[in-house]
């Protein structure tokens, strides 16, 4: 995933987006959930849970380490991947903020959207 660094934006700004580019994609999202159920997972399991190829998995679990989202810890001859708090409270707290500000005082009444979010 290209890391280009847009000017004129903040660093904090090109920060967040390099995360949600990260989390733009299903695979990505799916480890991101594996991590936030088992708290720490082998690489392995990873693999086994995700229905793509074991080379595949690691690409994306690269994409997310690289990204800051996730980082690991060696176990003898196993690495374990586990959540960054700090990045992952970085994305949160910045779509609670916008969506705080912005949805709630906004009337959505006569507008059309694309596509409708589905629960």
């Amino acid at each position: 995933m290209a890391s280009i660094q847009r000017r004129g934006f903040s660093k904090q700004t090109n920060q967040l987006s390099n995360i949600f580019k990260a989390l733009g994609h299903p695979a990505r999202l799916t480890i991101i959930e594996l991590l936030l159920e088992e708290g720490r997972i082998k690489c392995k399991d990873i693999a086994l849970s995700v229905p793509l190829s074991e080379t595949t998995v690691n690409r994306h679990t690269r994409v997310l380490f690289e990204q800051g989202i996730i980082g690991y810890a060696k176990h003898v001859n196993e690495i374990h991947y586990i959540l960054n708090p700090i990045a992952v409270s970085a994305a949160k707290k910045y779509l609670k903020n916008t969506l705080q500000n912005n949805y709630e005082s906004t009337n959505y009444s006569d507008v059309y959207f694309h596509m409708q979010p589905t629960d």
